[in-house]
Order: C-alpha cells, then structure tokens, then sequence
C-alpha cells in the first residue's frame, strides 16, 4: 500500500515542469546576462549560452484537464476548487458579453448579435484558458464559432521571429482516420489520412493521404489563440492556479486525515486497564474463538470477543473499563483549511465574498464594499489581457461575415465591456435603497437601475395611474360608508386606520 503522501509526490514528479533541466555552476558577476523571463528564468554563463530565448513549453493539459474534476491521484479533494476558480474568473470577467463602438451601428448590432447567439462558446474560450492555460476559437466559413481542444493544436511561427504567427495546424486523431486542417496566411489545406486503425505500441500506418487546399480570402488566421498568464517570450499560457498545486495537495492531506479521524472518534475503542490477568479477563468475556498460525506455522485457539453482543463484563483483579477516543482537533483542521482558503483566494484575486462564503467579520474585516474596489482592478487588469484576442475575433468574424452578406467596413472600433458595479448585486443594491430613501432618485431612475422593466418611465405612468384608481376607489368606498351610518342615525367617526365606528 502506498502511503498517501508519497502518492502525492509522485504525481507532482508527472505534473507539468516549467523550467529547464541541467545543472548549473556558480556564475562571476561580471559574466551574467540580462534575465529571460518565463520558464527559463536562470541567469546563466555565456558559456552556455545555447538556452533559446523562446519558451515553447507547453502545459499538461490532460493533467489540467483532470485536475478539476477530482481525478488526478492526491489531488481528489483539494483539485475541486480548480474548477470553480476558472469560472468566477470567466464569469465577473466577461460577464453577460461585450459589444463594440463603432461608426456604424448595424455593424454594432451584428456583433452584439453573434455575442448573444454564441455566449457559452465565447465563456468556455475564457474559461479554458484560465484553467489549461491555452483555448482556441475558429471562425468558421458560415461564421459560427467552434472550439478546438488545446491539445491538438500546433502553432506554426516564423523561424527568425517568433512573435511573428504564420499558422495554426490542428490535428484530430479519430480510430482509422487521421483529419490536419492547416490554417495560414496564404491558405487552408485540409488533410485526411486513412490509417490502419492500430494505434497500440505505436504500430499505425497511413493507408491514403488525400488534401484539399483553399485560399484565404481575409487575409487573417481564423484561428484566435487566448493564451492566460504568458510572458513575453512564451508561445503559450499558464493554467491561472498553476502555483497553487502544493496548496492543493496540502489541503487534500488535511481534509482527508480530518475525515479518517473523525471516523475513528465516531468508533471508540474499549479500553481494560489494570488487569492482574488480562488473558484470564479475555478468555472469560470471550463470545468466540478464531483460528490464528504463528510464525512457527502452528494453529492456536484464541479467544474473541463481539462487545455487541454481551451484556455485562467480567473483569479481573485491579481491572477498571471505559470506551477511549482520540482527542477532539477537528477545530485544527478547520482553522489549517481556512489559512489555505485564504492563501488561494489571495494568490487567484478572487475575495472570499465571490465563493459564496460569508464573511462578516472575517479575516482582516472582510465585506463586499471593502473588496470590491481591489476586485475590480483586478477583473479590469484580466479583461486587458483579454482584450487583444477580443478584438482579433471581432475583426476576424466581420471580414468573414463581408464575404456572404453585405456589410460595412469599419476603421476602428472599441470593445464595451459590461460595468463591473452592477455585476455586485448586493453592493448595487444597497446604493440603490440608500439613495432612493434620501431623495435622491426619481422612481423612474430608481426602475432604470435595478433593471426590472424594458420601459422605466411607462411603468411609473401605469403605476401612477394605477395608485389614483385604487385611491378614487377607496374615496368611494368611504363615502358610501359614511351615507350608510348617517341613515341609520350614527355619528361616523373614523378611528386611526380610517374604518367608522
């Protein structure tokens, strides 16, 4: 049986390496060289100067793929919160969408139509890169979006600039077939290969090969990469908890002893103490024997005894009984598994109000108004990221839709992304309350800002003309009442909810 935590460091030895293997001697300082950041991040001798000083590591994405869903070995606890993470990031970031300002408003509403019409794709393009550190959208010819798997996508660069992107190739593997569909500048070619379909050990061959080429009538890549976290000299993303993976395992050792604890204290154990003959004591309270061999193979008759099913014990000279536990520390744990709450919402940006977690009088006088200032920054520092792949499938999909229908071309435009104030329920309403009870919002404003109505100011109207309806109803209904009791001979006097007595 392999011990928890040596099952831990196994998979970590599997998990994705970001930095260069070799050993490195002590280096003069007059012979260091500016730093290259990412992971090659060592300064290192001009004599071994043959490190490139482009990163083309790419990360485990099966690992990351597991990782959420509680199937990667020693991270079966602890990897859950990886999923969750990626979508508040994906979520308060891009939020119901984006349109664009342009100069022309029907090219306005035709984005804002394709943001409508393909959201979850576009939330899943944030989201799979938050979690594997790379996503790729396609436009398609019709212009729909499609999704292709990290994995399977190569990017093609320029053998002398490596910021320069010639091409993406994306290979789809399927059981007796083998699809490459090439996207460059100058074209598109499409290959299918028939394989023998015996992929084990290695041993599949390409029975044909057939290609299809087609020009590329926008002149850009339809392939739109969203890597999350790269440096400058990277080619391709960090999934956003990447430094997070010790936590994680950290936090699985804790949940998971808590629990074998807790179970061992929820069974506690019959303890007899200060026998003369404890075997004298066993053998009398015995309920059955069982066979045992010793080392020297020979069978021995011991006595076992089923608490369960006796009623009373026989105990020997000096002997004293009593069911023990282990000592309570599930407090312990509780307050080991909240210092790592803390550390992950740190390091992710993302506050603990955000998780559903309360926090009212929380570490550091936690609340959603002292947070959200900080978190915004912070989803407006991950939306700048975003932005540039943005706009590269805004341009792409426009030069696309230009080839099937009539559409205006547009110089420049500007991403609007959703204002991240009114994405805080709660904080938005409060403000909402507190300056409707001062005066300072009309009722139509007041409509307008929670959002309730498609017409803010026909609603006021209604419910204007509804009020002095049920008003003029109740006026009458006083006056009958009042000609009814005056009939009768009574003195109508309204007591202090206006009924007459």
């Amino acid at each position: 049986m392999v011990h928890k935590r040596n099952r831990r460091l196994q998979v970590r030895r599997r998990s994705p390496a970001k930095t260069v293997s070799g050993t490195l001697q002590a280096v003069p300082p007059d012979a260091l060289v500016s730093e290259i950041i990412g992971r090659t991040t060592t300064p290192y001798n001009r004599a071994v100067a043959w490190r490139k000083t482009v990163d083309e590591t790419r990360p485990e994405y099966d690992f990351w793929s597991r990782l959420p869903r509680g199937k990667e070995l020693g991270y079966e606890l602890g990897g859950l919160f990886c999923k969750r993470i990626a979508e508040i990031d994906a979520e308060w970031m891009l939020g119901d969408g984006f349109g664009i300002d342009s100069d022309n408003m029907d090219v306005d509403e035709q984005v804002s139509e394709l943001v409508d019409d393909e959201l979850d794709t576009l939330m899943t393009w944030r989201k799979d890169s938050s979690r594997l550190g790379d996503s790729y959208l396609i436009v398609n010819p019709d212009g729909s979006l499609s999704m292709a798997s990290p994995d399977t996508v190569e990017i093609l660069k320029d053998d002398l600039d490596y910021t320069n992107i010639l091409g993406y190739r994306i290979t789809t593997v399927l059981d007796k077939a083998t699809v490459i569909d090439e996207y460059r500048l100058d074209g598109r070619t499409i290959t299918f290969q028939v394989t023998s379909g015996t992929k084990l050990f290695g041993t599949d061959t390409v029975i044909t090969s057939q290609s299809f080429h087609f020009a590329n009538l926008i002149g850009m890549l339809p392939v739109i990469h969203l890597p999350n976290d790269k440096e400058s000299n990277e080619l391709y993303g960090h999934p956003m908890y990447e430094a997070l993976l010790t936590l994680f395992g950290r936090y699985d050792d804790v949940i998971q002893k808590t629990a074998d604890g807790v179970e061992i204290m929820g069974r506690p154990i019959p303890v007899a103490e200060g026998l003369d003959d404890p075997e004298e004591a066993q053998r009398v309270n015995s309920t059955r024997t069982e066979t045992v061999r010793d080392k020297a193979g020979i069978d021995h008759e011991v006595p076992v005894t089923d608490f369960e099913d006796l009623t009373m014990l026989w105990l020997g000279q000096g002997g004293s009984f009593k069911f023990a536990s282990p000592n309570p520390f599930s407090e312990d744990s509780l307050n080991v598994l909240k210092m790592y709450f803390y550390l992950m919402s740190e390091h992710t940006g993302i506050p603990v109000w955000a998780w559903g977690v309360e926090v009212a009088g929380g570490i550091g006088g936690d609340s959603v108004t002292a947070q959200m200032p900080a978190f915004i920054r912070y989803l407006k520092g991950r939306r700048t990221q975003t932005q540039k792949a943005v706009k590269q499938l805004v341009k792409v999909w426009l030069a696309t839709k230009r080839l099937i229908e009539p559409l205006a071309a547009v110089e420049r435009f500007k991403i609007l992304w959703p204002e991240l104030e009114k994405q805080n329920g709660e904080l938005e309403l409060k403000k909402i309350q507190q300056a409707s009870l001062d005066g300072l919002l009309t009722k139509e404003t007041e409509l307008r800002l929670l959002d309730l109505v498609d017409d803010p100011a026909a609603e006021v109207q209604a419910a204007q003309a509804e009020a002095e309806t049920e008003q003029e109803q109740e006026d009458a209904r006083l006056d009958a009442e009042i000609e009814r009791m005056k009939a009768e001979g009574l003195e109508p006097k309204p007591d202090n909810e206006g009924a007459f007595a």
